[in-house]
């Protein structure tokens, strides 16, 4: 073996250890920062792989070990990976938060989600209840409004009846007035005329008198 070869070696079976612990820690705990970390985890000993197969040699026991860690790679920490992925994928789905513990029975994952749709159809009702609520009382106001706009044209309708009224009463008015104009000018110029006939009279009588 190599030293570039021992190197390699030694960082992947560090990454190894610490990939499984953090994967063993995972079993009841789930969290996205911690898939991130075996993600990458993950890929280093992909790459440590890599490496290692191309620094092998003829050797036997490189080759043998090569194989053992492709097998644990392939058989054991992708498997895991995959199945906290699932499990991660399905925690977003319920909405339990954001630790979540996997379900071990299939009755209470079904019974959780429909407790779950239940608690969803309650609150959805609720809502709509205080929204028909709101609506039923806006139209209640919307009536009130309409009301009085028709309460308040009518008083209109009535005030432009009044004033129209008003307008013919004090149109009879002025022709009244001008007809008691001409007639009132009239009588004084005939008493104007009775005036100077009687004025004259008396001079007529006067004047035969003496």
């Amino acid at each position: 073996m190599n030293n570039l070869w021992n190197t390699y070696n030694s960082e992947f079976q560090i990454t190894l250890k610490r990939t499984r612990e953090l994967l063993s820690q995972q079993q009841n705990n789930i969290t996205n920062d911690s898939i991130k970390t075996i993600e990458s985890l993950k890929f280093d000993l992909e790459n440590l792989l890599k490496n290692l197969d191309l620094e092998s040699g003829n050797s036997q026991e490189e080759r043998n070990l090569l194989r053992e860690y492709k097998n644990i790679l392939r058989n054991e920490i992708n498997v895991e990976y995959e199945e906290l992925v699932t499990e991660q994928k399905r925690r977003e789905l319920l909405g339990n938060g954001r630790e979540y513990t996997p379900y071990r029975d299939d009755d209470n994952m079904t019974d959780s989600l429909l407790n779950k749709n239940n608690q969803l159809l309650t609150e959805t009702g609720n809502r709509l209840s205080n929204i028909n609520d709101i609506v039923n009382d806006t139209t209640l106001v919307g009536n009130d409004i309409l009301m009085n706009l028709k309460q308040q044209r009518e008083t209109l309708e009535n005030s432009r009846q009044t004033l129209y009224n008003s307008n013919t009463y004090i149109d009879n008015s002025l022709v009244t007035l001008k007809s008691m104009s001409r007639r009132l000018i009239a009588n004084k110029y005939i008493s104007y005329c009775i005036i100077v006939v009687l004025i004259l009279m008396i001079l007529l009588v006067l004047y035969n008198k003496f």
